[in-house]
């Protein structure tokens, strides 16, 4: 995928990479807007605010990325625990 060079083209570039398959609804939601509003800045012309659009995006990759580093020590400790078990168990 070429690197995207607008605001219309950076939204489908992160959503895809962020969330995949249902990308659009997931985006919407995580930059707190409806799926119309998504693509009205999809199209390049918003209707009801002017947002930063590439500061909203780069905030939840942020929150994203702190997200997933939270499961990841939670799945640690997790699985320290059944190990914990299992070696209690033979």
């Amino acid at each position: 995928m070429k690197a995207p060079r607008t605001t219309s083209e950076l939204l489908p570039f992160v959503g895809k990479k962020l969330y995949s398959r249902y990308w659009t609804t997931l985006l919407a939601r995580g930059l707190g807007m409806s799926r119309s509003q998504l693509f009205e800045h999809r199209r390049g012309s918003p209707k009801t605010t002017k947002r930063d659009i590439p500061g909203d995006l780069v905030a939840l990759i942020e929150s994203e990325r702190d997200q997933c580093a939270v499961r990841s020590m939670e799945l640690a400790q997790l699985r320290n625990r059944v190990v914990g078990i299992i070696e209690k168990a033979k």
